[in-house]
């Protein structure tokens, strides 16, 4: 995947919300929920629509590992605890 990434550590199944905070994309429950709102936050590069959601093993790509997106710029691999 993208080599170079910052990388944290998460139990998963976790929150779409706390994934966020815990990688440091935003500093709120409140902000994550805004960037859903505005399309401004991936998972594996594919826009997340529901800050409900619950974020699993079946999330993790080929490499075991989920990449999370804010904007353009920010960009975070988690890896499952």
């Amino acid at each position: 995947m993208a080599e170079g990434l910052p990388t944290i550590t998460a139990a998963l199944p976790d929150g779409i919300l706390n994934l966020a905070v815990a990688a440091w994309l935003a500093a709120s429950n409140s902000e994550v929920r805004k960037l859903i709102a505005n399309n401004g936050l991936k998972l594996n590069d594919a826009p997340v629509s529901d800050p409900r959601l619950t974020v699993d093993a079946s999330a993790l790509n080929g490499d075991g590992v989920l990449k999370l997106s804010s904007g353009k710029k920010k960009h975070v691999l988690v890896k499952p605890a």
